[in-house]
């Protein structure tokens, strides 16, 4: 997807795409829509979204951002246009823009620069979103399913082989190394003590091989029976500590709830004024589907027409 925005020329359509960090928070959703875009004297437009974007998690280049493109006028709290914006020169051997000279009104103490990309859209720092995200997500939620095998009673819990014609469990479909280490801690689990607190009828539902094995070892097999071990101290106050691999740590602590929101539910759609940075920060459902049709993504319009 990246790749082929970027080579396509549709870099700015990756901004719904891109993580924007706010406030030490990971957030998606940014688009350009909304926001004036510089072009040059032969009608190309200036990307917000460059390959060095992915690298430095910067908009735009060291040579097109301006601090000041053009101004606009502010009188009584009040903002007008002020100034025409000016062309971005572009180099057609080399495909490159850059910023033209600083507006001559820049210094003006009653105009208001209007900067390049806008400053809003600066302050953040973007990244792909499958590299600060989704990617991340799954390797945590990788180590807390092994580390879950390894400290707690869920390998009884769930089937890693096929069994009596129910398939086994798709964390362990194409992922050998996970289904061996269940298997393994289901063998020690059947020489744990912790196995007295296994609930044997969830067990049996999962998987009646196992669940006899289980109950070959000596485990209660009803409500009542485990209630009567537990009243005997037998099994403690909460069980044994269920450590069945002492080689594998403790399942880290859940990430915090990120903030922000995906899309702007109030997006400013008054029509005096110039639109700013409204759905710029917050939207991005519209830029998506552009991005869907430049790239030449196709869409199933049924299960949209349905939804």
């Amino acid at each position: 997807l990246y790749t082929s925005a970027l080579e396509q020329g549709h870099g700015d359509y990756l901004l719904p795409y891109l993580a924007r960090k706010i406030s030490g928070e990971w957030r998606l959703g940014a688009s350009a829509s909304g926001i004036y875009r510089p072009d040059a004297p032969n009608g190309k437009y200036v990307p917000l979204v460059t390959s060095s974007t992915l690298k430095d998690g910067l908009l735009a280049t060291s040579k097109t951002r301006s601090q000041a493109w053009f101004v606009d006028r502010l009188s009584d709290g009040e903002r007008s246009a002020y100034e025409m914006a000016q062309k971005w020169p572009y180099d057609e051997k080399a495909g490159t823009f850059r910023a033209p000279p600083l507006s001559k009104y820049a210094d003006r103490p009653d105009v208001l620069r209007v900067a390049w990309p806008p400053v809003e859209l600066l302050l953040a720092q973007y990244r792909r979103a499958d590299e600060v995200m989704t990617t991340p997500a799954a390797q945590a939620v990788a180590r807390l399913q092994r580390r879950r095998l390894s400290r707690s009673l869920d390998c009884a819990y769930v089937r890693p082989t096929a069994v009596d014609g129910r398939p086994a469990y798709a964390a362990f479909v194409d992922n050998k190394p996970l289904r061996d280490h269940c298997i393994e801690m289901r063998k020690l689990l059947l020489k744990h003590p912790a196995r007295m607190g296994v609930e044997y009828e969830t067990v049996r539902e999962v998987d009646r091989e196992y669940a006899e094995a289980l109950r070959e070892t000596g485990i209660p097999t009803t409500p009542i029976q485990r209630a009567a071990m537990k009243f005997s101290n037998k099994l403690g106050a909460g069980g044994p500590p269920v450590v069945l691999s002492p080689k594998e740590p403790e399942p880290d602590a859940p990430f915090p709830l990120q903030g922000g929101l995906p899309f702007d539910p109030n997006p400013d759609t008054g029509s005096s004024g110039r639109r700013w940075l409204g759905p710029a920060l917050l939207g991005g459902a519209a830029l998506a589907t552009g991005l869907g049709i430049a790239l030449g993504v196709s869409r199933v319009r049924a299960a949209r027409a349905t939804s």
